[in-house]
């Protein structure tokens, strides 16, 4: 078997028992891990200096990251959320989300902002891309759902000095020693757990 096949392999089998292990959370422990969360990011220098900051709505038993959101607004910081682009596939827009928004489900049932794509911010621009994730290593590594939309998005900004901070979200459970990881997989700067905040840039 070819070592892609046998990462492809670890990968599934990763996702399964982490997606498992966070749609086991009751909604008490969710409540409280967000909180918690938005604690941590909220005691990093990077996020106290950031005014554009990118985030997402959570699925799937992810992390929610409403609190940290609120928190944007009342530090008066620009919040952008992802956006499916017609073209070219498999990217995203990161368009703003205020208290005003309208939201609707794209094709994956998942609620982004509605009529502001021809806002959206150039991703070279953002402060910090909060990224979800399944798992993530000692090293920075993560693994997301498999549909690779934040490593084309990303993709041509990884080796620039002046780019977004990539800061995954996770709960403590979700770290691994070393994960399988292929060429295109983009490495975190950073993650933010419930009790923790680790570093992996310099």
């Amino acid at each position: 078997m070819s070592d892609s096949a046998t990462h492809s392999q670890q990968k599934a089998q990763l996702r399964r028992q982490m997606r498992q292990l966070r749609q086991s959370l009751s909604g008490n422990e969710h409540q409280l891990y967000a909180k918690g969360l938005a604690q941590q990011l909220q005691l990093s220098t990077a996020f106290q200096q950031a005014e554009r900051v990118a985030c997402y709505l959570a699925q799937d038993g992810e992390l929610s990251l409403c609190h940290i959101i609120t928190l944007c607004w009342q530090l008066q910081k620009q919040v952008f959320l992802p956006h499916l682009k017609p073209l070219p596939p498999n990217r995203l827009w990161f368009v703003p989300y205020t208290e005003q928004s309208s939201l609707a489900p794209n094709r994956y049932g998942i609620d982004e902002p509605t009529g502001v794509h021809h806002q959206a911010c150039r991703v070279s621009e953002l402060d910090i891309v909060l990224f979800p994730l399944v798992a993530f290593d000692t090293s920075g590594g993560r693994l997301g759902m498999g549909g690779g939309f934040y490593d084309r998005t990303f993709a041509h900004l990884s080796q620039q000095k002046h780019r977004p901070l990539f800061i995954g979200i996770a709960l403590e459970e979700q770290k691994v020693e070393t994960l399988p990881t292929e060429a295109w997989d983009l490495p975190l700067d950073a993650v933010a757990t419930p009790d923790n905040f680790y570093s992996f840039a310099g």
